[in-house]
């Protein structure tokens, strides 16, 4: 209690995404505490803020895998650090007691987080059946949510699943709120919602598809026909599938806003041209390509041709762990000078496409091994003329087309960036999972106890495959950062059969990662027991909710 006024403060503390502590006179946050340790403590006290927390809990939520830590004596050394932090601006207040073996924020200082508001606000607009009060509670708990829970934090557990928790109510008071605006005809305000919504989260569909049917409701065809394009491409570079029906019957509603019935054949043989004479390669994005490779395929075991594929790759002189953000510059730039190259090297028929942040995949058709090989060499002595760093490299790797392709799926036990994911106990009300986790270049079976588990155990595994490489760099509260290694060709160590003879007790999981952007994963996910197409995943939840809904647990 402020002894000179003898009344208590209100704090507001923010923790959407970083931890913010203000009695609106005086103000904290992380850059004023300068200390990712005190920072932990801090914020697991506010966030249980109604209860006494226990050295013990304080200890494991802290210091969970270091078994070399005297958490007792290094709990009261940072809980005295914190302290002096807090008395540089509440000096008259004591914020943080101390009970017997337990410490806890002050009960009696009124305190209200925006984790709490949002969470209050997201149940309210749950369980209300009225539509307009329904889009009021949704509204509010959109407008508080500005990012992922505790972002600095993002690698601890306790973190991990109050963040999934908050991201995936999020992402559904999003939806919701998209859907009933658009059942209103607020169709200005649904545009809004969705468009600050991908920037949170760009890679979910659903969303997308919201913004298009605003678009659509506002009678902007050609926006709504843009946004479609961007979409795909999105889906395609990132994800490496193709736009679901849904999306799909949403262009056909722009169509039908944009033209008229036609049946003038001139004209539509007109729109089918390109608008300008072609030269070089066909560029397409990496869903596009799959189709032509289906198509090729059947070609191939019709007609018996040769069809070459190779994979080009883009790689610094550095040592993986040496590379920082001007390596990752000058790949960036050596694979638009790649794509210039590629394309004027290769033939019209020829098609190519990005496969990821430093690689493109060729398709040469009719083309014997000796001409394919003569093609490949040609573009690297092309890219030399024009290769400005010394330090970026490039090489590359050709697979003849096996004629018993048909345009199947494949093997993605056979990808090192696929790991095969075991369940051996789910825990339906909190989506909880335990089991196991191989791959084709891991050594070993890792296991897992918990969801958080999971998510930590993925990324880790990630890391050590080396592939794919994170769209962002780690930072820690000096400003490091924490560079990572990225491994263009992973080493494989194991065979594909023994692991395919890997299963969980109540299900089993193949999950492709394709890449790693705004700390979530995107990839595809297939069930192991079934012949089901593999289903997108566009963050870390998602894979959680597919692997939890598509699993059966008999002792659930």
């Amino acid at each position: 209690m402020n002894e000179k006024t003898n009344i208590s403060p209100h704090f507001q503390v923010t923790m959407l995404p970083r931890l913010t502590v203000s009695d609106g006179t005086n103000m904290i946050d992380e850059d004023t505490i300068r200390s990712d340790m005190v920072v932990r403590l801090f914020a697991y006290l506010i966030l249980n803020h109604g209860k006494n927390c226990s050295s013990e809990e304080l200890a494991d939520a802290l210091w969970p895998d270091d078994e070399s830590v005297n958490p007792i004596g290094a709990l009261k050394n940072l809980t005295y650090r914190l302290r002096t932090v807090l008395k540089k601006e509440w000096p008259d207040i004591e914020i943080i007691k101390t009970g017997r073996g337990s410490y806890r924020w002050n009960p009696s200082l009124p305190v209200v987080t925006d984790a709490d508001i949002f969470a209050a606000e997201y149940q309210k607009a749950e369980h209300e059946t009225d539509p307009d009060r329904k889009i009021v509670h949704f509204r509010k708990a959109f407008d508080i949510y500005k990012g992922r829970f505790m972002m600095s934090l993002s690698d601890d557990r306790w973190v991990i699943t109050k963040a999934v928790s908050f991201e995936s109510n999020y992402l559904s008071a999003a939806r919701e709120l998209t859907r009933l605006l658009g059942e209103k005809g607020n169709f200005q305000e649904m545009e809004k919602v969705a468009i600050d919504a991908l920037e949170i989260e760009p890679y979910d569909e659903k969303l997308h598809m919201a913004l298009i049917r605003s678009y659509i409701g506002q009678n902007k065809p050609n926006e709504a026909e843009d946004h479609y394009r961007a979409t795909t491409r999105i889906l395609y570079d990132s994800l490496g599938i193709g736009p679901s029906k849904e999306l799909q019957g949403l262009l056909e509603s722009v169509m039908e806003q944009e033209h008229k019935q036609e049946t003038d054949l001139a004209v539509i043989q007109q729109e089918l041209h390109e608008a300008t004479h072609p030269k070089g390669a066909y560029f397409c994005e990496y869903g596009f390509f799959k189709k032509v490779y289906e198509l090729e395929a059947r070609r191939v075991a019709r007609m018996g041709m040769t069809i070459y594929l190779s994979l080009i790759t883009v790689y610094t002189s550095k040592r993986a762990e040496e590379q920082n953000d001007k390596d990752r510059a000058r790949v960036e730039k050596a694979m638009i000078q790649l794509y210039d190259t590629v394309m004027d090297s290769l033939r019209l028929g020829d098609v190519f496409t990005r496969y990821s942040a430093n690689q493109y995949l060729i398709m040469l058709p009719a083309c014997p091994y000796e001409n394919a090989k003569m093609v490949m060499e040609r573009i690297l002595r092309n890219y030399e003329k024009v290769r400005r760093h010394a330090r970026v490299h490039i090489q590359y790797a050709l697979k003849e087309m096996d004629q018993n392709d048909r345009g199947s799926h494949g093997n993605p036990v056979a990808q090192p960036s696929t790991l095969r994911i075991m369940i051996d106990r789910i825990e339906e009300e909190q989506k909880g999972i335990s089991g196991r986790i191989a791959g084709i270049a891991l050594e070993e079976e890792y296991s897992f106890g918990s969801s958080a588990e999971f998510l930590l155990l993925i990324e880790r595994l990630l890391n050590t495959i080396g592939k794919p490489q994170p769209g962002r760099i780690p930072r820690n509260f000096s400003g490091n950062e924490s560079i990572l290694s990225y491994n263009p060709a992973p080493e494989i160590v194991r065979d594909v059969g023994e692991v395919m003879k890997l299963f969980g007790k109540v299900g089993t999981w193949n999950a492709e990662f394709r890449s790693r952007s705004y700390n979530t994963w995107q990839g595809l996910c297939y069930n192991a027991e079934s012949d089901d197409a593999p289903a997108a995943f566009a963050s870390e939840l998602e894979l959680v909710n597919m692997i939890c809904m598509g699993s059966d647990d008999p002792e659930r």
